[in-house]
């Protein structure tokens, strides 16, 4: 029934193509690319519901004289610039940490995954990982009853994802660039998540028939340096103009710079001091 399952993509796609006609223009294109203002004050009360847009306006007519004399930067310029280094580190370690927490290698193996684990129906199950992530985005042993703790554990692995590092890192990399740096910027974050997307594809079968059922051991040590990384290195976008987050930025750089100078004069020292 495989043209069916291809079908039911297709009407997938055809629905979100219809919705997206509903959704509101983005008001930042509006504001800045056209500077249409009042429709751009509809869209954003259409997104915001009833508020005073007046900030929002005016952080948007900050950016906009900031982009008239800012020129575009290539994919070159943004790697051999000092200035977008944190955020492009930033932009593309979101994008692996979403691909290599093994998200995609549930999704794509999830059924025989099951049937490792002894689930009775793994179709069935299979299924229940496709509904539960729809659902979140708007180990086995020779006992019989732990292949629905496996069974729990991935619906659960699915919905934490969904909450966290499955939508975010797609709309975070607008929100560390300004306009100038931000086409390019988005271009090597989705080249860099569709990458790993193809290793885990391709690499995981053979990494599981390694590494049997330890496979996902290697996810979730790589999990933990993605969650220490985030809570280091990721700045919060929430409620921040762009100056806000690109200060905050800077901060972590002087701080990383003077950490790097006391570690050097530490160990000078500790030279000084042994001859």
């Amino acid at each position: 029934m495989w043209p069916l399952l291809l079908g039911l993509s297709g009407a997938a796609s055809i629905l979100q193509f219809f919705l997206l006609l509903l959704c509101p223009e983005s008001p930042r294109y509006l504001y800045i690319k056209l500077g249409k203002v009042e429709e751009a004050k509809k869209s954003l009360k259409r997104l915001r519901g009833d508020c005073d847009p007046t900030k929002e306006l005016a952080e948007m007519e900050k950016e906009k004289q900031e982009a008239a004399s800012v020129k575009k930067v290539s994919i070159r310029q943004l790697f051999s610039s000092s200035s977008y280094r944190q955020p492009v580190i930033v932009a593309l370690m979101v994008q692996i940490s979403q691909q290599f927490s093994g998200i995609n290698a549930i999704f794509y193996y999830s059924t025989n995954i099951f049937v490792r684990a002894g689930v009775d129906q793994p179709v069935y199950a299979t299924l229940g990982v496709g509904v539960v992530n729809t659902v979140f985005t708007i180990i086995s042993t020779t006992f019989a009853w732990m292949s629905y703790v496996s069974m729990v554990a991935i619906f659960l692995f699915v919905i934490f994802f969904e909450v966290g590092p499955g939508p975010i890192p797609w709309f975070i990399v607008a929100e560390l660039f300004s306009q100038g740096p931000r086409p390019a910027a988005i271009a090597i974050a989705g080249f860099c998540n569709w990458t790993c997307n193809f290793i885990i594809g391709m690499c995981f079968q053979y990494i599981a028939d390694l590494c049997g059922s330890y496979v996902f051991m290697i996810f979730a040590v790589l999990l933990l340096g993605f969650i220490l990384f985030a809570h280091f290195k990721v700045p919060e976008t929430k409620g921040k103009s762009f100056e806000e987050i690109s200060t905050e930025f800077r901060r972590k750089k002087r701080s990383a710079i003077k950490g790097l100078k006391d570690a050097t004069e530490l160990e000078n020292l500790q030279s000084n001091k042994e001859v």
